[in-house]
Parts: structure tokens; sequence; C-alpha cells
């Protein structure tokens, strides 16, 4: 779980809330490989306008959005709030991601009201009290998502933020952050069952290096890499040691922000942010993402749009490569496929 020591930083659970009190001044939502840097980080992050902050009265998550009066993000962060409690921060492409327009929530929408993070259902939707910028793209989802394992995938969010050496050392810099990483495994009921058995217990739970990995719940998970065995977290399911140029992961006040990929030239959502494993989001850190495919019902009826992909068997050869901020985003097999 990534919970925080640091004396004025309050966390709720895995990647949720963070109290404004510990918004320092920073030079450094994300946290990224050290070569990359956090400049890098920015880059990334800068075109992503869709991408959004979400205040939850002193407390921060981030979200997407999905069409001109709607948001996705993550069901944990709101949970048992009061939508007039919730604001919604849109901000530009420039350099310093200058606010746009702060709008208030007039209704939030929860398929199914469990709070539990790594059951499959962590997904929320808000309403708009008034329409988005008009210049913002809103983000449409991907089907076939459960066959994305071995898939380069963009996180970006505006949680607290760093590099992987140090982690995220409880400061943001008020930025939207963005960084790659692989999806090393998905897993879920109706998808890919073989996984089953080797992450579910009595309990619907599993261990693996003395952390608690969740059963079969519709989650794919990232982990963070430096090159070292070590710190490849999930190398018993495939996982490579060998970082991608811009591997980064997730911290606290990203979670509800996006899991992104790049399908004909279009960043689809897969999945919302639920959490991960460490307090500050150094090397070895997974993430855990909830599947939106499953909830296409729920999110079509708030106008969600997905995209019509390939079927499994033929989306490998169709993944193309995708460009923003110089950067290319391509699908990669498995190390052990």
């Amino acid at each position: 779980m990534k919970w925080s020591n640091i004396s004025q930083l309050a966390i709720c659970t895995m990647t949720g809330w963070v109290t404004l009190q510990s918004f320092q001044p920073s030079a450094q939502a994300i946290v990224i490989n050290n070569m990359a840097g956090a400049q890098t980080a920015q880059l990334l992050g800068a075109p992503f306008t869709s991408v959004t902050e979400i205040f939850i009265g002193g407390s921060l998550c981030s979200g997407a959005l999905i069409n001109q009066f709607h948001v996705v993000t993550a069901q944990h962060c709101i949970f048992g709030e009061d939508a007039s409690n919730i604001t919604v921060r849109f901000r530009d492409s420039d350099p310093i991601n200058s606010l746009i327009e702060a709008i208030s929530v007039a209704n939030i929408f929860e398929k199914d009201a469990t709070n539990d993070l790594l059951d499959g259902t962590d997904v929320a939707i808000l309403e708009l009290s008034s329409p988005s910028p008009d210049f913002i793209t809103p983000l449409r989802f991907l089907t076939n998502a459960d066959d994305l394992v071995g898939s380069t995938a963009t996180t970006v969010g505006f949680g607290l933020n760093g590099v992987g050496s140090v982690g995220h050392q409880g400061t943001r810099d008020g930025l939207r952050w963005a960084a790659e990483n692989v999806i090393d495994l998905f897993h879920g009921a109706g998808f890919q069952g073989g996984f089953s058995s080797i992450y579910t217990r009595d309990d619907d739970t599993a261990s693996l290096g003395g952390i608690i990995l969740p059963g079969t719940s519709n989650i794919f998970s990232t982990d963070f890499d430096d090159g070292t065995a070590e710190n490849n977290t999930l190398s018993d399911f495939g996982s490579s040691a060998i970082p991608v140029m811009n591997e980064g992961t997730t911290a606290p006040g990203d979670s509800g922000s996006p899991l992104l990929v790049n399908f004909n030239d279009e960043w689809l959502i897969a999945g919302v942010l639920s959490g991960g494993t460490t307090a500050t989001s150094e090397f070895g850190d997974i993430s855990w993402w909830t599947g939106t495919e499953e909830h296409r019902l729920f999110i079509e009826q708030r106008g969600g749009q997905f995209v019509s992909t390939p079927e499994p068997s033929s989306i490998f050869a169709l993944m193309t490569v995708g460009a923003i901020g110089g950067i290319s985003w391509v699908r990669r097999r498995q190390h052990n496929s």
C-alpha cells in the first residue's frame, strides 16, 4: 500500500487522497526513473489536458474527461462524499499547466459501491455542473483490453512526484506528470483465467515476496523496473527487468488517473488507477489499475465511448506506434512469450 509516514501527509488507502498540507514547493504525480528525470515527465504529461485534478475537500485525486460533462475516476476517491464537496480542475498544456477552469460536480455515479480497491469495481463517474472547456478533447475507452499484457502504456496524473531512487518524498510541483510502463499482468474473471490459480488463495489474495496481490478481480499490474532483478517485482509472471526509456510508476494523488494505450494514433483508456504497493513509489513499486471494459454499460450510460478493436488474435499486429511529445509507444511481448 502507498501509505506515508511524513508528518504532514495524510494519504487515504493505496494511491488515494493527499491533503493539501503536503503540497510543498518542489523542483520535483508520477515518479519517473532517474535518467529520464522530472523535465521529461513534465513534457510527457503536458499535452494530456483531458487528465484532470479532482479536489475532494482538502484532498486530491486525478481523473479523465470522457465527454463534455463527465469525468471518470476511482470510486475510493469519492466514496461517501457529497458532490458539492468536489471540484474538477482543467489545466492547459503550457509549461506551467495554467489553470483553465475549475468546475463543481453536480452528481456522482457508482456502479458497485463496494469501496474495495482490488475487487475490480473501483470506478466512478462525476457529472460536471457546467461543460468542460471546448478545446479539451475527451478520451475514449479501449475494447479487448484483456490482451494488453506486454503492451507499453502511459500513466498520467497530478499526484506526488519524484524519481525512482528516492521516490516522491511527499512533495509535488502541481504539474501534470507522465511516464511509461509495460503492462505485466492482467487477471480477472472471464479474462486471463490462467493467472487465477497463481494468485487466488481461500481469501482471494496471494503473496509474492511479502506483497499481498489481488485475486481474480479485473486488475492490471505494472512494476517499476530499474534493470535489476531485485526490483523486477513481477518477474514470476514474465515481467522483464529491462525498463522502457521513460519507465515510471504512480504515487499518492494519482488515484483515478487513466491507464492509456495508443491505438491507431489515439490514446484510449484501459483502466483507472486504484493503488500500489510501496509508501514512497520507489523502484520495485507495483501499480494496480481497475479495468474499464468490464464496466462498459455503466460507462456508456454516462456518455463514455468505447473504440472497437480487433479480436485478441490480431490486435498485436495492429497496435501501432503512436507519438506524443516526441516519444513513441510500442507494444512489447512478455519476456517469457
